[in-house]
């Protein structure tokens, strides 16, 4: 079994380790391994230029890794091992490494869309997320993300899934729509058409509602993610290699090198998860919200 620990990383030159707090991220192009925080920093692999003249990360037994801190070389790892790092045992037992090990990244597709486009959209993804995506294909739709639950609908406008974020936006503001109303009367100096009692009670039972919300997404999020990220790869492939819609037909044509430099930047571009694109959906949902909320309140008034 193979592992990323004691190679340096190929940004800071670092050694890395396999249990760091954001991990490690591997390039789906040559298999060149990261700390996380490097990669994304660096925006890609530091070897883009080479790989479309077939480079590969290589590593070079443990001695000579020794024999080269000194010099600043990097150590060197096949790609397949590079790719899925210590999981490998983990595959054998799942049946999967065998009829991978042999494939490239634009070889190995999910509902559709290969690993390489995956990892281009997503900004980088490990081989432990790739495997979590084999189960949900595979049927097994019930991977829990704690994290997406609990920041939903924050997390979805973090992943770029905006109707989605939207769409659970509004179911929540409408299960807090009682502490909304009991907030309004208060500002407007108005006494409540209704008791606070009733309100307490509806404000609890919607509050068990949105918790519920809460553990639904949390269990299915990686499912509902996978479908929309391998629809939206397929859309913005279709730009480069079909002509028409998602259904069309192929173009027979070659793609020159260029056009896959951009197609897999478009592809970055697309998907690349970010807290500023979170701050700014966040912000724009709000205010029309409560601007909308607010107008239909006066409106009653």
């Amino acid at each position: 079994m193979t592992n990323f620990s004691g190679s340096p990383c190929s940004v800071c030159k670092e050694l890395l380790n396999d249990k760091e707090k954001l991990g490690i991220v591997i390039c789906p192009d040559c298999g060149a391994p990261y700390h996380r925080g490097c990669y994304n920093k660096d925006e890609g692999c530091v070897y883009s230029a080479l790989h479309k003249n077939g480079f590969v990360w290589e590593r070079e037994p443990p001695e000579k890794i020794a024999k080269t801190e000194s010099t600043g070389e990097m150590p060197m790892e096949t790609v397949e091992d590079g790719f899925f790092g210590e999981l490998r045992e983990t595959l054998d037992r799942m049946g999967w490494y065998e009829k991978m090990k042999n494939l490239k990244p634009e070889e190995r597709f999910i509902y559709g869309v290969s690993e390489k486009e995956i990892a281009h959209f997503q900004g980088g993804a490990s081989a432990m997320r790739f495997i979590r995506y084999r189960q949900i294909e595979a049927g097994r739709k019930i991977n829990i993300n704690v994290i997406a639950g609990l920041l939903s609908p924050f997390y979805m406008f973090y992943s770029r899934m905006r109707v989605m974020g939207i769409i659970i936006y509004l179911i929540t503001f409408l299960f807090g729509l009682p502490y909304t109303i009991a907030m309004f009367y208060d500002l407007t100096g108005t006494s409540l058409p209704f008791s606070t009692e009733a309100l307490a009670e509806v404000a609890g039972i919607l509050g068990i509602f949105n918790f519920g919300l809460k553990i639904v997404i949390a269990i299915f999020y990686d499912y509902f993610y996978l479908r929309w990220m391998a629809r939206k790869i397929k859309l913005i492939r279709c730009r480069f290699f079909y002509d028409g819609d998602l259904y069309g037909e192929e173009i027979d044509k070659e793609i020159s090198a260029e056009e896959k430099d951009e197609y897999y930047r478009i592809l970055t571009d697309a998907g690349k998860p970010g807290f500023g694109i979170c701050a700014l959906d966040t912000i724009a949902v709000t205010i029309a919200v409560t601007l909308a909320a607010y107008i239909l309140m006066f409106s009653f008034l």
